[in-house]
């Protein structure tokens, strides 16, 4: 009887220590940066990133990105961002894939999206909208197969700055309802010097 109790609290000893040391483990994790969980502790590190890509998933598994029209004097009804921005093509993607990245992404910034809605109204073909994966793992809008850019040089809605430049290798367009690329009305393209709405 006695050697039982012994063991009893042994065993609720080291359940103690137990506890009391994912404690300290709950409690340092928050406060310590990515490179101190690698260094000191795999599991830490672990569970850091199991927590990233937990987050990454979060985000995708938001409100869908939203996809508008507005109407342009000079290129008619155009897609644009559910702030107004207008939305580009590039002639050198393919297949729906996206061969803009680097410096690139950074002028002609891609409308990221885990998922893709038209909005109310908009006249946009839902059929139409989709996503494509780039080649850092990012998901991004397309329309009619067309992955869709906003132009860095578009200081505001309304703005088609970006409307016939030729840039990295092939040349950019505003696109229709219909998922066609709008090309400007002159015969001297804009590379970019085109106004707003």
């Amino acid at each position: 009887m006695r050697s039982q109790q012994v063991l009893t609290r042994h065993r609720l000893s080291r359940l103690g220590a137990l506890a009391a040391a994912g404690c300290v483990l709950a409690a340092a994790a928050p406060t310590s940066s990515s490179a101190e969980l690698g260094t000191h502790s795999p599991a830490l590190a672990s569970a850091a990133n199991v927590g990233g890509a937990v987050d990454r998933l979060a985000t995708l598994a938001t409100a869908p990105t939203t996809v508008a029209t507005a109407k342009n004097r000079k290129l008619g009804r155009i897609l644009a961002s559910a702030h107004g921005y207008t939305l580009y093509m590039f002639t050198r993607d393919s297949h729906g894939v996206s061969t803009c990245s680097g410096t690139c992404a950074r002028r002609w910034v891609p409308l990221l999206a885990g998922r893709v809605a038209a909005r109310s109204g908009s006249g946009l073909n839902p059929r139409l909208l989709g996503t494509s994966t780039r080649s850092n793992g990012d998901r991004q809008a397309t329309y009619n197969h067309h992955p869709l850019y906003r132009f860095s040089g578009d200081t505001s809605a309304g703005k088609i700055a970006g409307e016939g430049a030729d840039q990295f290798g092939g040349h950019w367009y505003a696109v229709n309802v219909t998922g066609k690329e709008v090309k400007p009305m002159t015969t001297n393209p804009c590379d970019p010097v085109c106004s707003g709405y």
